[in-house]
Order: structure tokens, then C-alpha cells, then sequence
């Protein structure tokens, strides 16, 4: 099975990103995203980056302003102002003033961005489970596996982990 050959190939061939742990979160996240944006494009989503799909998977929930967009994806205002932007002009995401107050927008899936993300959440789906058998084939034990799924997200939810170098940039040295 391909899976197993893959394993084999991994556990046999260092990257010389892996001489520390840091260098491994970065080197399995690059491939694990190679195989997520390969998917999505086989989809025909290949317009959907993470960031994206991270914006329009919160507003499938329910619409937002640009403030609640920031916080929940921990994006900077003209990050998310340009995201937005672009989601608009493509036809994802359409703004709505606020009623009681017009100093506020809100955003909101358009049927093209609902069908886009709904479709994305199943490629998605389908790539964590092929992800998973990759596990099961290097002998990771579904407990195991859980519980490197709890450290890492613990570890993405540590004030001072991200992009502006605090315990991030301390990972890779």
C-alpha cells in the first residue's frame, strides 16, 4: 500500500529540518499543507488557502464583523480587512451595514461561499483520515495519536506562540 511505502520512506529519509523540533513541526506542516492544497485543488478549490477556508468556516456558522473575524482567527485588522476584500470580490463573502449601528459591518457566506466551504470541510475530512492511516502505518496508536493531537493544539493555544517570533521562534532553535 502506498501508505506504508510513504512511512517507510519518512522514517528512512532526514530532512535537515528535522534536527530539531521546531524544524519538525515546520517540515510535517509544509507536506501535511502540500497534501490539503493538492486535495482542494483536485476539488476544484484550489482558490481556497487555509486562511481562507479558516474565514468562511466561521462565518458558515453565523455572520460576523471584521473585530470578531480577527479575534477568533487571530489575523491583524488589515490582514483580515484585505482578506475580506478579495473573498468579496469573488464572490464568497458579501457585508451587510448594522442595523442599530452603521459604523459596523457584517460579513455573511454567499451560496457560492457556502457550497465552496461545505465541499472544502468534506476534502478536508477525507485528507485527516488519510493523514491518520499515515499514522496508523508508522505504528502510532489511536491513543497516542489523540493525545499529539491535544499537545499540539495546547501548543497553538500558548499566549506568545505565532508569527511575531516569541515561543515560535524559540521552537526552531
Amino acid at each position: 500500500m502506498r501508505i506504508e511505502r510513504d512511512a517507510e520512506r519518512v522514517q528512512r529519509t532526514p530532512s535537515p529540518m528535522q534536527n530539531t523540533f521546531g524544524g519538525l513541526l515546520v517540515e510535517a506542516g509544509k507536506r501535511i499543507s502540500d497534501v490539503g492544497q493538492k486535495a482542494l485543488a483536485d476539488a476544484g478549490l484550489g482558490h481556497l488557502s487555509f486562511g481562507r477556508i479558516g474565514a468562511l468556516s466561521f462565518l458558515l456558522e453565523s455572520r460576523a464583523t471584521q473585530a470578531e473575524l480577527c479575534r477568533a482567527l487571530r489575523q491583524k485588522p488589515p490582514s483580515m480587512g484585505e482578506l475580506l476584500q478579495r473573498l468579496e470580490k469573488e464572490g464568497l463573502v458579501k457585508s451587510s451595514a448594522d442595523p442599530d449601528d452603521r459604523r459596523r459591518t457584517h460579513w455573511s457566506l454567499t451560496a457560492k461561499g457556502r457550497r465552496d466551504i461545505t465541499k472544502a470541510r468534506t476534502v478536508f475530512r477525507k485528507s485527516g483520515e488519510r493523514i491518520d492511516r499515515a499514522f496508523d502505518a508508522l505504528g502510532v496508536s489511536s491513543k497516542e495519536l489523540r493525545r499529539f493531537k491535544e499537545v499540539l493544539s495546547g501548543l497553538l493555544e500558548m499566549e506568545g506562540v505565532g508569527s511575531d517570533g516569541g515561543t515560535a521562534g524559540q521552537l526552531m532553535s
